[in-house]
């Protein structure tokens, strides 16, 4: 993040949801990180406690959360209950 501190205002990095890739960017002064709906694993019957787990998981890690591609509409407010900053739906969603 700090190379491009002049050039940006935050830098996001898009990780997957393990902790590996967590630990590798904790401490790199990041302003949030985002992850792909799909490798949350939101088919579960509880999608909120996924939702949650990341969020709590991520807290440390910049101001940002952000989810992509959520299946349905409705997964948008449990993101953000679980403190999600942006969240976005999959193309074809025809919940809403």
């Amino acid at each position: 993040a700090g190379l491009v501190r002049g050039l940006c205002a935050s830098v996001v990095a898009r990780v997957r949801p393990t902790r590996a890739a967590l630990d590798a960017v904790q401490g790199c002064g990041l302003g949030g990180v985002a992850v792909e709906a799909s490798r949350l694993g939101l088919g579960s019957p509880e999608p909120a406690a996924r939702l949650n787990a990341f969020a709590a998981a991520t807290r440390d890690i910049g101001a940002d959360r952000m989810v992509h591609d959520l299946p349905t509409a409705s997964l948008v407010d449990l993101a953000a209950v679980a403190g999600f900053s942006h969240a976005s739906v999959a193309e074809g969603d025809d919940e809403g």
